[in-house]
């Protein structure tokens, strides 16, 4: 390869790049790749999990609404992704990037489990 042709700032942003991508790796392989191609695109992609009985309509426009609302954003129904997880009880979790929002009430569920009469 004929680094020659390459200007000094394009080769110290690759160099950074190198750098992110290898400490990623060494911290969580797999969960590194994701994050580094997570920060290299530019479009904010959100992940739903919900629970089996949820209806499709519902779940869609109420991600849209809590999405929009919690994230300040314009995003439509192709920015998400969704994905059914039969762990959830109720509810649903939205991910973006390293943010969470929790609307499945698992917590609660586990709070009133630790109550004893």
């Amino acid at each position: 390869m004929d680094f020659s042709k390459y200007s000094l700032p394009e080769l110290t942003w690759s160099l950074s790049l190198l750098r992110q991508y290898k400490t990623m790796l060494r911290q969580a392989w797999k969960k590194g790749t994701v994050i580094f191609q997570e920060r290299q695109s530019t479009v904010t992609m959100y992940r739903v999990e919900y629970a089996p009985w949820i209806h499709m309509d519902f779940l869609e426009k109420e991600a849209l609404r809590v999405i929009q609302k919690t994230f300040h954003t314009d995003a439509t129904l192709g920015d998400c992704v969704f994905i059914e997880n039969t762990a959830l009880i109720s509810g649903m979790r939205i991910f973006s990037g390293d943010d969470m929002i929790d609307l499945s009430f698992q917590h609660l569920e586990k709070a009133l489990q630790s109550i004893t009469f």
